[in-house]
């Protein structure tokens, strides 16, 4: 037995009509008397105004088309390339492409590349394309503008643009007697450009030199056209300069006597002016340095030195003396017996100044500051240290009190019934093995305690905010808490932040005494919180008294396999036990046992985990990898009502029942079976046949 699917169909070419077909239906006019010559195979569609449309999707006709060889071209067939996506020949109108080549086939026709728009002509190439290669001779006798090609008799590329041929390698008029090369001949590779005007070779630019062909021959300028301006970076070289001015921005003037004939009214040099008597900086606020070379000295000819400052400004000596070396200013008299004429101001490279004098014999040389000659109350000031290295003696009070000096230091005696720092603050005190200083005491004996010890029962009070342990790099910081009970045992508690980053608190109990660690954030306030920011680690158990615990943590882990809920009820059950999920703006989920229908269900509402009772919920979608259950799940449920069906049968509804199955479509081999499922004419049950026939039209 065969199955057997008719299609709609016609002998002749006459294609189907919208009403011969349905939307999906097929027919197939075989033109039988030309053996399909024309056969073609249709569809039924739909178009895009919804309206019933006969499309050819096949047929003899078309497979004629595709019936040669692959890859050679065929009159009146379609065009199939071979395994390598190729065709042996193509023919588009006048053009014509056959292996390498593109021709016209119309006569002197030409082939024209059009690219759309602002497309251009591409060749993908990079190591070159040919232009036309010819003779003077051979050029075209009726040239357009634009044409390009090589020209063999000159050995040049070459276009053709304003009625005439031109030279494309280079700088060169029409009839090529002025112009520029690069060199004498094709290949030569001179590395030399070469000006030419008339035919001769005027200029040449080569090895980084602009040179005239010809020695003395060609001018830069003329006397009616000259050059604006010329800069040069290196040495100018000229047999003779004249020049109405002259300005000299850079570079050496060497061997040169500067205003042998006439004196120079005014001579800058760099940043220096000199001008008449004077010497001056040019720069803003610019200074004046005298610097002789190696071990020279700058020496002033003269009885005085005058140092004259602007108006409100100090006069200052400055002397700089080179890396390592000391700093001198001598002054020298002569007073007629040559004994202690000179007096040296040096300074040192150990950053001190010393007046010396070069005295002998029995004369005394001294050293007078006199601020004031007329004035007693006048002072002299010593901005720095003063160190005097023999004995000081003072005719008068020394008052130090008016902090007329910033240090004073004290190394032996007594300092009694002073207050120290009442006017400026001690920026460093001392006492024994105590240093105050800054902010900070501290021990200056090595690993010394620093020991706070009030007197009698008083205490140690600190009136801030913040008390910090801040324990040196690497170790752990302490605080330690000592009382005393009378009995020895568990008096000491210390709180350590270790370098580990932990905080602990240990006590040194031992014996049958118990420490414990109580927290009180507020004694008289239930409400009140202790907050632990980081991990809290309990060895023990936790007992937790209060009516309702929350964890804010992201994941709770929990190694307990058994969870128990409700613990401690009793009597009847009552009330929704299970856990809730809370989703945000979004309704919650509750997966437990509900009490009022006695069954397990996940289901949404709004809920929370504070609420008690029986909970308003709406029952949720749940997906399951598989589900077994005990008894069929019946077709209300969503099941089938049955827990077998006929093997090989197909499933159908029966309303609210059950659903029912067919009989196994025949026990014969599948290639010859075939049978086809359809509905039986009496009742609408599924039967099986083994023909379906589209008829003809």
């Amino acid at each position: 037995m065969s199955t057997i699917i008719q299609i709609k169909r016609n002998s002749g070419t006459t294609a189907p009509g919208t009403s011969d077909l349905v939307v999906g239906e097929m027919a197939y006019a075989y033109d039988a008397s030309n053996d399909g010559a024309s056969a073609k195979l249709y569809i039924e569609a739909v178009n895009s105004s919804s309206a019933a449309d006969i499309h050819v999707i096949g047929g003899k006709y078309f497979t004629d088309l595709l019936d040669h060889t692959a890859g050679t071209t065929t009159a009146s067939s379609a065009l199939l390339v071979d395994a390598n996506k190729k065709l042996n020949e193509l023919l588009v109108d006048n053009v014509t492409i056959d292996g390498n080549d593109i021709s016209s086939t119309d006569s002197n026709g030409n082939l024209t590349l059009t690219p759309n728009g602002t497309g251009m002509v591409v060749i993908n190439k990079n190591d070159g394309f040919q232009v036309p290669v010819g003779t003077t001779a051979q050029r075209r006798a009726s040239p357009v503008t634009g044409q390009l090609r090589y020209n063999s008799t000159t050995s040049q590329f070459e276009g053709y643009a304003a009625s005439s041929w031109g030279s494309l390698g280079g700088v060169i008029d029409v009839d090529q007697d002025t112009k520029i090369t690069a060199e004498s001949a094709a290949g030569q590779d001179e590395d030399v450009l070469t000006f030419f005007t008339a035919g001769t070779a005027q200029v040449v630019i080569a090895d980084g030199a602009l040179r005239p062909v010809t020695d003395n021959d060609v001018d830069l300028g003329t006397s009616s056209l000259e050059f604006k301006d010329a800069f040069f970076d290196g040495t100018v070289t000229t047999d003779a300069l004249v020049a109405d001015t002259a300005d000299v921005n850079g570079g050496s003037i060497d061997g040169v006597t500067i205003g042998s004939n006439a004196v120079a009214t005014i001579l800058n040099v760099d940043n220096l002016r000199l001008d008449a008597n004077t010497i001056s900086s040019t720069n803003s606020n610019g200074d004046i340095t005298i610097s002789p070379n190696g071990t020279g000295n700058v020496s002033v000819a003269s009885d005085s030195l005058l140092i004259e400052s602007a108006a409100s400004e100090s006069a200052t000596l400055g002397v700089y003396a080179g890396e390592a070396a000391a700093a001198l200013v001598v002054l020298s008299a002569d007073d007629g017996d040559d004994n202690g004429d000179d007096w040296t101001f040096t300074g040192n490279t150990d950053n001190t100044l010393t007046i010396g004098n070069d005295i002998s014999g029995s004369s005394v040389a001294q050293i007078t500051l006199t601020p004031h000659a007329t004035v007693a109350s006048s002072t002299t000031a010593i901005a720095g240290a003063l160190t005097v290295a023999g004995a000081t003696t003072f005719s008068g009070a020394v008052n130090m009190g008016s902090q007329a000096t910033t240090n004073v230091n004290i190394d032996s005696g007594a300092i009694d019934n002073v207050t120290i720092g009442t006017n400026t603050a001690v920026t460093d005190l001392r006492v024994d093995n105590l240093k105050l200083d800054g902010n900070t005491v501290s021990s200056t004996d090595s690993n010394g305690n620093v020991i706070l010890e009030p007197n009698g029962s008083g205490n140690v009070v600190a009136n801030t905010d913040t008390l910090s342990i801040s324990a040196t790099e690497g170790e752990a910081s302490t605080l330690l808490l000592q009382t005393d009970e009378g009995d020895d045992n568990g008096d000491d508690w210390t709180i350590v932040n270790s370098t580990s980053n932990t905080l602990t608190f240990n006590s040194d109990i031992s014996g049958s005494s118990v420490a414990q660690l109580t927290l009180t954030p507020h004694a008289t306030v239930a409400s009140s919180t202790a907050a632990f920011a980081g991990h809290v680690t309990i060895a023990g158990d936790l007992t937790i008294t209060g009516a309702t615990t929350t964890a804010s943590s992201t994941n709770t882990t929990i190694t307990d396999k058994l969870i128990e809920l409700a613990n401690g009820a009793s009597g009847s059950a009552s009330g929704d036990v299970g856990l809730v999920l809370e989703r945000g703006n979004d309704a919650n989920v509750f997966i437990g046992w509900d009490e009022s229908i006695d069954a397990l269900v996940v289901g949404t509402g709004s809920f929370t985990g504070t609420t008690t009772g029986d909970l308003s919920h709406t029952l949720a979608a749940a997906k399951f990898g598989s589900l077994t259950l005990s008894t069929d799940l019946a077709v209300a449920d969503g099941g089938t009502g049955v827990s077998s069906f006929t093997d090989k049968g197909i499933v159908y509804g029966d309303g609210s029942s059950a659903l029912d199955v067919t009989a196994a479509p025949g026990g014969a081999d599948a290639t010859t079976s075939f049978q086809i499922l359809t509905c039986g004419s009496s009742n609408g049950d599924p039967v099986w046949t083994t023909s379906i026939d589209g008829g003809t039209y």
